[in-house]
Formats: C-alpha cells, structure tokens, sequence
C-alpha cells in the first residue's frame, strides 16, 4: 500500500489516497459501500437497510463499519452500511459529510471536502465514470485484523444510475 501524502500549511491539510476508487455521491442518503472498501470496525447488523437499484430489485446492508476517511471527521460522518451484493462500486455520501460539518466543494474536474476549514480530501472527475467525481480511499491501518478485510481496487467502478435508502 502506497502511504497518504500529506501536504501541511496553517490553513490546508490534503491527504491523497491511492488504492480504493468511491463516487462522490451527491444523491445517496449514506455511506453505501462494497465489502472491499477500506473499513475498520465492521459490526453485522440484523437490521440493514435497503436500497433500491434501477432496475427495481432491491439489495440490502449485512455490516456497518467505520470508514478510513481522515480521522479528524466525527464517527457520524464515517460510519457506512456494506452491501455485498452493490455492483456499482462505494458511494460517499456528500450529504452525510456535509451533515457532520463537512463543506463539498465541486468545479468541472475537481471535488474537494474540506472540515473545520481545512481541505481533508480531494478527487477528480473523469469520463471513466461518466463524469462523476470520485474520491481516492486507502487502507491505512498497520495491522490487518479479522473484521478488516479490504481488497484494494485498480479499476474504476461501474455507474449505479440511482439509489433511494430506505430503512426497514
């Protein structure tokens, strides 16, 4: 794993992550991830929540799991429902961000959220993913353990056209 490069200023933190591509989601009601996202304490749930896919079917969450978005974020704002069966590849969600005190920041190529006044993440828009903006995430724990279990990513995801959360 290629470590974060972190650039520091008095006003700018910057943290480049380079294994694990996640869309920018402007339009998901949580964290919705795959089962190989860079995540800490995953915990299974008896109660998931589902989401519905374009095509009418319906997939739902079996885990929770803590993010390893910068660790200067609230928990609320890293925590993610795992969804085995999502074929389109992690979504961030820019609202659960923004919800705990995150600002988004998009233009034509670049997304970049910042927190506290200090831009913790960025990410490009390419036509590998129909224009929409993806963050770069990697695993950074030092010690692999049984309830993390991240395979990192080469390829871009495929496109999930849309996603309603619904809890049950």
């Amino acid at each position: 794993l290629v470590p974060p490069t972190t650039t520091t200023n008095p006003s700018t933190i910057i943290q480049r992550m380079a294994n694990y591509t996640a869309i920018a989601d402007t339009a998901a009601t949580g964290n919705y991830i795959t089962s190989t996202c860079p995540i800490v304490n995953q915990q299974a749930t008896n109660q998931g929540i589902d989401v519905l896919l374009p095509d009418g079917s319906k997939i739902t969450s079996t885990h929770t799991a803590t993010l390893q978005l910068p660790s200067i974020l609230p928990l609320g704002a890293r925590t993610a429902h795992i969804f085995p069966d999502l074929q389109s590849g992690s979504l961030i969600s820019i609202g659960q961000l923004c919800d705990h005190g995150c600002t988004a920041t998009f233009d034509s190529t670049q997304v970049r959220i910042s927190f506290q006044d200090q831009i913790i993440m960025t990410g490009t828009r390419s036509l590998a993913t129909n224009n929409l903006w993806t963050l770069e995430l990697e695993d950074t724990s030092c010690t692999p353990s049984s309830n993390h279990k991240p395979t990192p990513s080469t390829s871009k995801p495929p496109i999930l056209e849309s996603t309603i959360g619904t809890a049950h």
